[in-house]
């Protein structure tokens, strides 16, 4: 798995809940955003093409700002 392009993946699937409005599936994609900033801290960007090293940049501020933005939380259902 490349945690970069996962990152990129799921900031662009995060971004589409917002604009839907789709908060049950924001919590889930926030979840695993999570989880990729800490994949994404392990990667050495020294050892990365400039190339490579842009888009690792790229992910990892995404990530923060998706992150960092307060989380909508989700409708229940009322029966």
């Amino acid at each position: 798995m490349n945690p970069i392009n996962y990152a990129r993946g799921l900031v662009d699937e995060f971004d589409g809940c917002q604009r839907t409005g789709d908060k049950a599936r924001e919590a889930v994609v926030r979840e695993q955003l999570a989880w990729v900033a800490g994949e994404l801290d392990k990667v050495a960007p020294e050892g990365l093409s400039a190339t490579v090293r842009a888009l690792y940049e790229e992910a990892k501020a995404a990530t923060a700002e998706a992150l960092a933005s307060k989380p909508k939380r989700a409708v229940k259902a009322t029966e």
